[in-house]
């Protein structure tokens, strides 16, 4: 019981300073919504007037010759350890998640599983989230919160409760390429039967790849 309390303090430490790093250092890898050509057109046209929130979904940046869309769809998955507040012991955690975008906003709609071992879980977890995303060539810094569904399974399956709560995880990817990575995340669910806490470590695979440079094209993308 004692090396499950330190456990679980030890993992609400990591949180606490990951959410920590994500507040001090959001723009590091934040990423820049105004080209250079555009600003050199501003200064020619002083009567036009450019927000400074003006974002171009259609960027792309160029690596090893490859071209790649700034604002894309992403998926990770992976395994890990959870704390649940209802049990005395640690689980074992593994989910699945689609990140996307719709205009310049990133959602999330992912499924997370727990149990006392891989292939015997009690608890299915159901979620749709809000997030926000930095990216740069070679990291991926991303975080949701929102509403989550979750069945409860006790007395062997036989018997079962649902309830609704609230989700929230933040992820951090080292990239292997600009469109693939590994990593890993922090994650918290939160309702009126349990609360379950838990790193996960994670793959990444984005959809960012457009194809190769063409060397003839008038209009090169942005070079990172």
């Amino acid at each position: 019981m004692m090396r499950g309390v330190f456990s679980m303090k030890r993992v609400k430490k990591i949180f606490f300073l990951l959410l920590l790093l994500l507040s001090c250092n959001i723009n590091l890898f934040a990423q820049d919504t105004i080209s250079k050509k555009d600003t050199s057109s501003i200064k020619k046209h002083s009567n036009v007037v450019v927000k400074k929130d003006t974002i171009d979904l259609k960027k792309t940046i160029v690596i090893n010759n490859k071209i790649f869309k700034v604002y894309s769809n992403w998926i990770t998955a992976g395994g890990g350890q959870g704390y649940n507040s209802a049990l005395p012991k640690p689980q074992f955690i593994a989910g699945l998640d689609y990140n996307f975008h719709i205009q310049q906003y990133y959602f999330q709609m992912g499924l997370l599983i727990s149990g006392d071992a891989f292939g015997s879980y009690n608890n299915n977890q159901f979620h749709v989230c809000y997030g926000k995303r930095n990216e740069n060539a070679v990291f991926n810094l991303a975080y949701f919160i929102g509403p989550s569904y979750s069945v409860i399974y006790s007395d062997y399956g036989y018997s079962s409760t649902s309830a609704f709560g609230i989700y929230g995880e933040a992820q951090l990817i080292h990239k292997l390429s600009y469109d693939t990575g590994i990593g890993a995340d922090i994650f918290a669910n939160a309702n009126t039967t349990e609360t379950i806490v838990g790193l996960r470590i994670i793959i990444y695979f984005s959809g960012a790849y457009q194809g190769q440079k063409n060397k003839l094209a008038e209009k090169e993308p942005t070079i990172y």
